[in-house]
């Protein structure tokens, strides 16, 4: 692993997921922040466009149903997908190194809903106290106000799109020197089943599709670890 390119590569993915962050919600929304558009595009910016790929078709489907309704917010798949294209991009970009970073990158969705829940809240008491300040004729607290929010958006997922890009290259490159042949060559495998498992969980939650979803869903289950089985004999 080439210690500036992993460098390079954290920092181009700092300012991808903060640019991306504003793009789910609190600026703009032009949807370029779905998984499915966000990492194939970081991908071939980062060289490496067929983990893009892989990645955003995995994450992109995999919380497809999860729009988040009410209070409750939708996990955040566009930082996992971002720290997942940069840690295995980094890490060298093939497909048991992409299997891996899956993994890895994968809890980094809820804790980005945990963050996003986190912000509206302190977000919402912020409005309040620019409203009180634009009712006594002062509007300057609104203008900060909207900076500000802004700002809570992006350094968060900055500084976790950074650093996570580093943590999944360092432990995917610690991690795989230790696993069996085998497990080896299931991690290669996950960039190609994943996808389409989490299509399968797609097509299980629409109308009429259950029957269809759960079938694609225990089909490529068991092909897969048929395949497991075998690629390790």
């Amino acid at each position: 692993m080439d210690p500036q390119q992993l460098i390079v590569f954290s920092l181009v993915c700092g300012a991808a997921a903060a640019l991306l962050q504003l793009d789910r919600k609190e600026l703009g929304q032009v949807l370029f922040s779905p998984p499915v558009v966000a990492a194939p595009v970081l991908g071939l910016i980062l060289g490496h466009v067929t983990v893009g790929c892989w990645v955003g078709s995995t994450f992109g489907l995999l919380w497809v149903s999860d729009l988040g309704r009410g209070k409750r917010f939708p996990a955040n798949d566009t930082l996992a997908a971002v720290v997942c294209v940069g840690g295995a991009a980094a890490a060298g970009g093939t497909a048991g190194v992409t299997g891996l970073a899956l993994l890895l990158a994968a809890p980094l969705a809820a804790l980005g809903r945990f963050i996003d829940a986190a912000r509206e809240r302190r977000n919402v008491d912020l409005a309040r106290l620019a409203s009180r300040a634009a009712a006594a004729g002062d509007t300057r607290p609104v203008g900060r106000a909207v900076l500000l929010g802004l700002a809570r958006a992006a350094w968060p997922a900055a500084l976790i799109g950074a650093t996570g890009v580093a943590a999944v290259a360092g432990l995917t490159g610690a991690i795989l020197p230790l696993l069996p042949e085998r497990l080896l060559h299931g991690l290669a495998l996950l960039p190609l089943i994943l996808p389409a498992l989490a299509a399968g969980a797609a097509l299980a939650v629409l109308p009429g599709r259950q029957p269809v979803g759960a079938y694609c869903i225990v089909a490529l289950a068991l092909g897969s670890g048929l395949t497991l089985l075998g690629g390790g004999g």
